[in-house]
């Protein structure tokens, strides 16, 4: 059985909407490489390199730099407190998610074979391949075995990938850094930045699957005093290939004293060059006010919709919206490149961010948080024709619970190409069908997940082949030392819940103890990524501590799997946005939408539609039911629906699986 949950407010006097400002105008910059060339292959430059950590030891920590603009909590009122509450899922559903098949010892802080050197926090994340996992923390990585989590080489510095390099990606090793398996072109990605004077992004792509062979690299230079903080990159592919990219947010802020934000600039890279070694330009779109946004990062094998363009998101806590942006490219002439207006996609409840730091069992010390940020990574995969959505993509940030702990928000997004597009913008010379296209974005799902009052952040999620949703995050309370747990979802779980969590850190974990510049830094990411061996197996990676200590964490590495992922099933998805407004005063038809009952891996039953709650006084109607063959369409309408009384009603569209004969 799929469910679907669809919400409708009629209401008897005129709509008022709300305005809240957009995107601040951004001046496009298109930036050249300073530097570019293919390196040695890396199997050589690690034998060459030293075997003790090359900044830093467990006693001696180097604290990665990061600034926090704090939100104020100004517009929270007791009103949005009270709406807050809807989405908040306040205990257990009784459905367990997976038990962990993988939890092996990644990195750790110190020196020795597998030390990652000493540094605060470690920024921990990864990424993986037909046949490796790759872990690269703040200042050094390694290569595991994707399958038993053996470890495969010695940690090495993050900056090997540019020795012998010109400028600073070769002399400086500061952290900040992503690894990302590109599913289409099977190429590894890595990414770091420098700081100080001429601080810059460093970005190595693989020439071949095989991580220890050679890389094109490549740094590109903001400006004069920009420090580019908190740098993170995704992979976009359309299927018209005009729009593929590889896509950055830094977070700018001036490297002369007192620092001053200068707003996040939202990049983009010319991916088809980069893959061949070639000069790639970027264009740069800067001074947006998005401290905390990321680009969206495509997993899987299938492209978006031809002409998509790559997109950006965070969230407006005050206004209740997620907000998008897109940067149309054009890499004939980059200075062509358009950036878009913000998309607002309104949430179906307020949230409140969490500023507040988080109790650990043992200490007075507590840790910090980033409720201003969307957290990594902002996950979209495109699937196959006939499936429930085009595209998915989900996101999580810390909100508020119900008793004020620190909570992970998640959504979920369906993106899909509309017949508006950007032709005109661009003028001739574009072959219409593949005009640069802005997706349209609307909520499928949402919810916060608190099942208990313990404190839940520093998340990732990621979905896979299937339309399964797959999270990790730390957990830590008064009474309990912080530790890893994941959880998910498949569609047919009842809406707006998480299953179950498991652990993925040892029974007995330690808290952290040590303040650094005055504060606990914990994170400031943790990654969670699919197999694309099979395209079901989440792979999840953050920080914890084995025993209580200033900052002498480890980090662990999990895997889990739905059993459901790559069977034939179905999922119900609406072509109309599911909350409808309208003024019940104003004539006009009652209120409809087109439902898509979608499949994956080969289903071809017919599905059994119905409407549970019912408001009273309307009769739902089906123009096809069931939907047969599938997928298939069918149109519901609310017939007495625009009758109803001013107010809020919600209801169910479920499908049954009809047996074929």
């Amino acid at each position: 059985m799929s469910v679907f949950r669809y919400s409708a407010a009629l209401l008897g006097a005129a709509l008022v909407v709300a305005c809240f400002g957009s995107s601040k105008a951004a001046a496009m910059e298109v930036i050249q490489p300073t530097h570019f060339d293919e390196s040695r292959p890396m199997r050589d430059i690690l034998a060459e390199l030293p075997a003790t950590p090359d900044q830093g030891s467990s006693s001696e920590l180097y604290v990665v730099p990061n600034i926090f603009p704090k939100q104020s909590g100004a517009w929270q009122s007791e009103f949005i407190r009270e709406l807050a509450q809807r989405d908040i899922q306040d205990a257990p559903i009784n459905i367990p998610a997976p038990t962990p098949t993988l939890s092996v010892l990644g990195l750790v802080n110190g020196g020795g074979d597998n030390g990652a050197g000493g540094s605060i926090p470690p920024d921990t994340q990864g990424d993986v391949s037909p046949l490796h996992y790759i872990q690269w923390l703040n200042t050094r990585w390694a290569i595991f075995d994707r399958v038993t989590g053996a470890r495969l080489t010695a940690s090495a510095p993050g900056n090997s990938f540019f020795a012998g390099f010109p400028g600073r990606c070769s002399t400086t090793n500061s952290g900040d850094p992503i690894t990302l398996w590109d599913d289409k072109a099977r190429r590894w990605v890595m990414s770091q930045f420098t700081t100080g004077n001429g601080a810059s992004q460093c970005i190595a792509v693989s020439t071949t699957e095989d991580p220890l062979g050679t890389y094109y690299r490549y740094e590109y230079i903001w400006g004069n005093n920009i420090f580019g903080d908190y740098p993170h990159i995704g992979v976009w592919t359309d299927a018209s290939k005009k729009q593929n990219a590889y896509t950055l947010v830094t977070h700018d802020f001036t490297i002369s004293t007192p620092q001053t934000f200068l707003g996040a600039a939202f990049i983009a890279f010319d991916r088809e060059k980069m893959l061949a070694g070639q000069p790639a330009a970027s264009v740069r779109f800067g001074g947006q006010d998005a401290y905390g946004a990321l680009p969206l990062h495509m997993e899987g094998q299938f492209d978006a919709p031809a002409g998509a363009c790559p997109a950006f998101v965070h969230f407006d806590a005050p206004a209740g919206d997620y907000l998008f942006w897109d940067i149309c490219l054009d890499w004939t002439t980059p200075a062509n490149t358009v950036f878009t207006p913000v998309q607002r996609v309104a949430a179906n409840t307020p949230f409140i961010p969490n500023f507040n730091a988080v109790p650990q069992l043992g200490t007075t010390t507590r840790l910090d948080t980033f409720g201003s940020n969307v957290m990594y990574r902002a996950l979209a995969r495109a699937f196959p024709p006939g499936a429930p959505h085009a595209m998915s993509m989900v996101l999580n940030h810390e909100v508020q619970g119900s008793v004020e702990q620190a909570a992970i928000r998640w959504v979920n997004f369906d993106l899909r190409k509309t017949t508006d597009s950007f032709a005109t913008i661009f003028g001739a010379g574009f072959d219409a069908p593949l005009a640069p296209v802005s997706l349209a974005k609307s909520i499928s799902d949402e919810g916060v997940y608190a099942p208990t009052s313990d404190w839940r952040w520093m998340g990732s999620a990621n979905i896979d082949s299937s339309g399964n949703i797959g999270v990790g995050y730390s957990v830590s309370s008064s009474t309990l030392n912080p530790k890893l747990r994941v959880t998910g979802r498949i569609p047919t779980d009842p809406a707006g819940t998480l299953r179950d969590e498991q652990d993925c850190t040892p029974a007995t974990t330690g808290s952290q103890t040590g303040l650094f510049g005055g504060r606990s830094r914990w994170g400031d990411y943790s990654t969670m990524s699919v197999d694309p061996t099979d395209e079901c197996t989440f792979m999840f990676t953050s920080e914890y501590h084995a025993v209580t200590s200033n900052g002498s964490w480890s980090t662990r590495i999990c895997s889990f799997k739905f059993p459901e992922c790559g069977m034939p099933s179905f999922d119900l998805a609406s072509e109309t946005p599911t909350r409808v407004e309208m003024c019940g005063a104003t004539p006009g038809p009652d209120p409809m939408w087109r439902i898509l009952a979608g499949t994956y891996n080969g289903f071809n039953n017919p599905v059994k539609l119905s409407v549970g709650n019912a408001p009273v006084g309307t009769t739902p109607t089906f123009s096809v039911n069931p939907i047969n063959p599938t997928p298939g369409l069918s149109t519901l309408t609310l017939t007495g629906g625009r009758s109803l009384p001013s107010g809020e009603f919600a209801f169910l569209v479920q499908g049954v699986s009809v047996p074929l004969g």
